[in-house]
C-alpha cells in the first residue's frame, strides 16, 4: 500500500525496544524529512508488550495528534520467560500451557483494541510484522522455540490487518533469508544490530511506497539536528521504561506521586536480577525524572 504523506503529518512509533532503539525509525525520519515536513515520535519501550502500550494509549502516543501510528509487538507479549514473570502472580491456578494461551489471549484482544483506538481517534494504523528471532546462526544465548510464538502473533495481527484495512510492513519476511549471510540480529536472537535496524528503515520505505527498491548495502548516517535528536529521544525511552515496568505495568497507574517514584526506582535499581542497563535506568530515573519536561521540549524543538 501507498501511502500518501504530507507537510505537518505526524507519526507516531509504538512498539518495545525494537522499536525504542530507534535507529530504524530516525533513519526513516531523515528520508521522509527530504520530502515532507512530517514529524515522528519514537514511543517504543523496551520490554513492552501491547497490554501495556493499551493502558497509556491516549497519553503517550494519540496526545501528539497523529495522522499515522505504526504498530509493532510480539516477543514480550509471548515469550515464555516474559509472559510467565507477567502474569504468574495474577494467574496463580493455571497451568504453564494455560498461562501460554492465557498471554496469547492478552495480546490478541489488547492488539485489536490498540488498533480500533488508533482508528477511532482518526489516525492510520501500520501494522509491522516483527523482526525474526534468530533461531538459525550459533548464538551464546540458547535456541528457544519463539519464532513459532511469534508467528502466531503473526498469524493473528494480518488478520487484523485484513480487517481493518491497514498497510502492513513486513520485516521478517525481508529479514529472514538474510540471517546466515548478514550479521543483523544481535547476541541475544531477539535484536536487530545496527545493520538490521538499516535493513528494516530500508523495508519500511519500500512497504509504503517511499522507495522502489532498497539500499541494503549504503551504511545510514545521521545529519546533525537528527543525531542531536535521537540521542534526547533515547535518554526518553528509558526514562519511559521504568515508569511502564512499576506504574503502569506492576501498580497500574502512571500518576503516582514523584516521591513514591523516585524511592521505587531507587529500590529497584539496587536489585541483583537486574542487568547493567536496565539497573541503570532505574539508578538514572530520580534525576531524570526532574528533567523530562525539558528533554521533551528539545525533542518538540528539534522535530519542528
Amino acid at each position: 500500500m501507498i501511502l500518501m504523506f504530507k507537510d505537518k503529518d505526524v507519526i507516531c512509533f509504538l512498539g518495545d525496544s525494537i522499536t525504542a532503539n530507534g535507529l530504524w525509525m530516525a533513519e526513516v525520519y531523515q528520508n521522509l524529512r527530504k520530502k515532507y515536513k512530517v514529524k515522528c515520535y519514537n514511543i517504543g519501550v523496551p520490554g513492552g508488550r501491547v497490554s501495556m502500550a493499551e493502558k497509556c494509549l491516549y497519553s503517550r502516543c494519540l496526545a501528539f495528534n497523529p495522522d499515522y501510528v505504526t504498530v509493532s509487538f510480539a516477543v514480550n507479549d509471548v515469550e515464555h520467560t516474559y509472559y510467565r514473570d507477567a502474569y504468574k502472580d495474577i494467574y496463580k491456578n493455571l497451568t504453564d500451557e494455560e498461562l501460554k494461551e492465557k498471554a496469547f489471549e492478552i495480546y490478541n484482544e489488547s492488539y485489536e483494541r490498540v488498533i480500533k483506538k488508533i482508528i477511532d481517534f482518526g489516525a492510520q494504523p501500520i501494522i509491522c510484522i516483527p523482526s525474526p528471532y534468530d533461531d538459525v546462526n550459533d548464538k551464546p544465548v540458547e535456541k528457544k522455540d519463539t519464532q513459532n510464538d511469534i508467528d502466531r502473533c503473526i498469524e493473528f495481527i494480518r488478520g487484523l490487518a485484513d480487517k481493518y484495512n491497514c498497510p502492513v510492513v513486513d520485516f521478517k519476511k525481508v529479514m529472514q533469508p538474510m540471517l546466515k549471510d548478514r550479521d543483523i540480529i544481535s547476541a541475544d536472537r531477539v535484536h536487530p544490530t545496527d545493520e538490521g535496524q538499516h535493513i528494516m528503515a530500508q523495508t519500511f520505505l519500500c512497504d509504503i511506497g517511499e522507495q522502489s527498491e532498497p539500499d541494503y548495502d549504503t551504511p545510514f548516517e545521521f545529519e546533525e539536528w537528527n543525531r542531536e535528536r535521537y540521542d534526547k529521544e533515547q535518554q526518553l525511552r528509558w526514562f519511559n521504561f521504568v515508569e511502564y515496568c512499576i506504574f503502569i505495568d506492576k501498580w497500574n497507574n502512571y500518576a503516582t506521586a514523584d516521591e513514591k517514584k523516585k524511592a521505587a526506582a531507587e529500590s529497584y535499581a539496587g536489585s541483583e536480577d537486574k542487568t547493567t542497563g536496565v539497573a541503570g535506568a532505574f539508578r538514572d530515573y530520580p534525576e531524570m525524572l526532574d528533567k523530562k519536561e525539558r528533554i521533551m521540549e528539545d525533542i518538540i524543538r528539534l522535530t519542528i
